[in-house]
């Protein structure tokens, strides 16, 4: 090859070389596919989002209940015999009372609540007589009603104590008996006090910051002529309360807006 040929292949390299350094400098300058690129200035910058003030919106709330939450009925409540009957004085220091007390959370049948201040009701028996006792805390003492002194009078509108006693276990009706703090006593069968006038015996103690009845009941006097150990009856046990200015009606059995509610009375055992 000649000098002149030689010459002219080297320009034609040279040319080649600078035009793909060309070409790859105006690649570099384009964007890549698909992306973006931001004119420059103010104008072309991108704005960020401002954030927001607003408060989340509250879920809805859910309707009140008509009536609060009641505590429940109380659990089956086992009644033992007692080796001695006790004393009928108000003291509930007799050793019957040891273990005989019902357990449950007392409820304020007028609203469902928890009643409180929470009594304590106490039970056992022997071949002749049921025993109940109630132990009334009572931080108003110099506030107890006690008007009522006539046997089978209003002796609930009275700070009192009341007893339910089903033997049939909802079969036949129920006995209904209740005693104020000057132990006059009220007693029935259903809501007749007509129907029913038992010898049951009562004795009242006060305290200071409480009040507690003993009774005994005799069981020929609601019908029981039968060794009872063994047997389920329906029973409650309540309070009226007045000494905040308005009666505060509490039961062993929340039995809703009335005491005489006999298909939600608690069930009592005999052994």
């Amino acid at each position: 090859m000649s000098g002149s040929a030689r010459m002219i292949v080297a320009l034609c390299v040279l040319g080649l070389v600078m035009g793909f350094a060309v070409m790859g400098c105006k690649r570099a300058e384009t964007p890549a596919a698909g992306g973006t690129q931001p004119p420059a200035g103010k104008e072309g910058a991108t704005e960020t989002p401002k954030a927001t003030t607003e408060a989340p919106k509250e879920a809805p709330k859910p309707a009140e209940p008509e009536k609060p939450m009641k505590p429940g009925a109380p659990e089956l409540a086992i009644i033992h015999k007692c080796a001695a009957a006790p004393k009928l004085d108000g003291d509930l220091s007799d050793p019957c009372w040891k273990n005989a007390e019902l357990k449950g959370l007392w409820a304020d049948v007028s609203s469902g609540k928890a009643a409180d201040p929470q009594s304590k009701v106490f039970m056992c028996y022997d071949s002749q007589n049921l025993y109940v006792a109630f132990l009334n805390p009572e931080p108003k003492m110099d506030k107890i009603v006690a008007a009522v002194t006539d046997r089978d009078g209003t002796v609930y509108s009275d700070d009192s104590d009341e007893v339910f006693l089903d033997p049939s276990a909802g079969k036949h009706g129920y006995y209904h008996i209740i005693v104020n703090t000057k132990e006059v006593l009220y007693d029935a069968r259903g809501k007749d006090a007509e129907a029913f006038n038992g010898t049951e015996k009562v004795a009242v103690k006060m305290m200071d910051k409480a009040w507690a009845v003993e009774m005994s009941i005799p069981l020929k006097d609601i019908g029981v002529d039968y060794a009872i150990k063994g047997e389920t009856w329906a029973a409650n046990f309540c309070r009226n309360r007045q000494t905040e200015g308005t009666s505060q009606p509490f039961g062993w059995s929340d039995t809703g807006e009335s005491f005489h509610n006999p298909a939600q009375f608690g069930k009592i055992k005999f052994e």
